[in-house]
């Protein structure tokens, strides 16, 4: 459920972040964030313990294990058998969703924890925590507009109107911070949805075993017994679709509402059946995802702290390199501490409020290049990649230290 482990993901971006805000630096003032504050909770609460690659995962097991708390307690409220709570629990395990996304610190283990809660205490009719924890929600990735939406269509009478809070809040905080507006919905709208249809529509990555059992799940959520757990997963699983392209982490979001809206009315017998096919599917995915491309073993951890460990100079790229090099090394980024992502916008190519003393350091080349394979910094027309010379070769990332160095 929980592994100890670096990985070359969003994480280290928001990590970085997180230790940006801990040390005094205010998101969407001194960064640039796309996603709302929120996001960083859990690196918030791993700073507190030290910061550590091992506090971070504590942090995220523990939200793992609130999430499995609180979805027991929604079947309890269906009168699911004890029996069949265990196996879907652990149907909801096996789920990538839950053993993979939910061990790294993209925000979905707060999120779908927040919108759990906030659908727990909708069935007990405690509307106010029911809101209180969706502004959470929204307050940590906007995805949660996709759970807002049915809801706005479940509840009867007046108390429907309560889920409209969360996006009075939201606006709110847009009108108060301009800023995270520009940042979070412009950025997205421009990148993302703007040019969905332009596009042809999303792309599916059809090989990835998710797919396999995910729609299975949706497919039995329509023949539920609870239609409102069914719409639900409905919104979770075809919402994220809007965007430009569906990542294999936004099946953390809907993975709940799946779950519980098709197996909750399951017989044991098929519970028992699904846990094999569920657990082969998880498997293959490991197999696809984890192990191929998520993980970065200790040998290369070990490798590129010992290649940049001679050189006292700050790093620069496109945002995952070089958080994940910072991350495993503990260089800073170039510019200040209050500039965690690095000034790459990586779905734009181009630099993001440069600040003069970059400038400065772009003049000097006192400084490291990350690189992945597309050459963002090329592309950006800031430097001449002739003048660096390739120190490291790590997958697809080059770091690249100027070559007036070596002479």
């Amino acid at each position: 459920m929980c592994t100890i482990h670096y990985s070359y993901a969003d994480e280290t971006i928001y990590v970085s972040m997180s230790k940006a805000v801990f040390n005094g630096a205010v998101i969407y003032q001194d960064f640039f964030a796309a996603h709302p504050p929120l996001l960083l909770l859990v690196g918030l609460l791993a700073e507190l313990f030290g910061g550590s690659l091992l506090s971070l995962r504590i942090v995220l097991l523990t939200f793992q294990i609130l999430n499995l708390v609180v979805m027991n307690s929604i079947l309890k409220h269906y009168k699911c058998s004890e029996n069949a709570r265990l196996l879907i629990l652990l149907l909801f395990m096996l789920t990538s969703g839950f053993y993979h996304i939910y061990n790294l610190a993209l925000g979905y283990t707060t999120l779908n924890l927040f919108l759990l809660l906030s659908f727990y205490y909708c069935l007990k009719k405690r509307y106010a925590f029911s809101v209180l924890f969706a502004i959470l929600a929204i307050f940590t990735r906007l995805f949660a507009l996709f759970y807002l939406a049915p809801m706005l269509l479940l509840v009867g009478g007046k108390k429907k109107l309560y889920y409209l809070i969360p996006l009075a809040a939201l606006g709110l905080f847009f009108l108060l911070v301009p800023a995270a507006y520009d940042q979070i919905v412009t950025y997205h709208y421009d990148s993302d949805v703007g040019k969905t249809f332009s596009n042809g529509g999303v792309r599916l990555n059809m090989i990835n075993a998710f797919w396999l059992y995910y729609p299975a799940f949706l497919l039995m959520s329509f023949v539920s017994r609870d239609y409102r757990l069914g719409l639900i997963a409905l919104f979770s699983f075809f919402g994220p679709m809007v965007m430009k392209s569906v990542f294999f982490m936004y099946t953390a979001f809907c993975v709940p509402w799946l779950v519980l809206s098709s197996c909750k009315d399951l017989k044991l017998s098929w519970l028992i059946v699904l846990v094999p096919l569920v657990f082969a599917s998880c498997l293959i995915y490991h197999y696809n995802i984890v192990a191929t491309s998520d993980i970065i073993p200790l040998s290369d951890v070990i490798a590129i702290r010992e290649a940049l460990e001679p050189y006292d100079l700050p790093l620069a790229g496109d945002m995952v390199s070089v958080n994940v090099f910072s991350y495993l090394t503990g260089k800073p980024v170039l510019g200040s501490e209050a500039e965690p992502a690095g000034w790459f916008d990586t779905a734009y190519s181009r630099v993001v409020n440069m600040p003069d003393e970059w400038s400065e350091y772009l003049e000097q080349d006192h400084l490291f290049i990350c690189l992945n394979a597309t050459g963002y910094l090329s592309t950006c027309n800031l430097i001449d990649v002739n003048d660096y010379r390739k120190i490291y070769q790590w997958r697809d990332v080059s770091v690249l230290l100027p070559d007036y160095l070596y002479s």
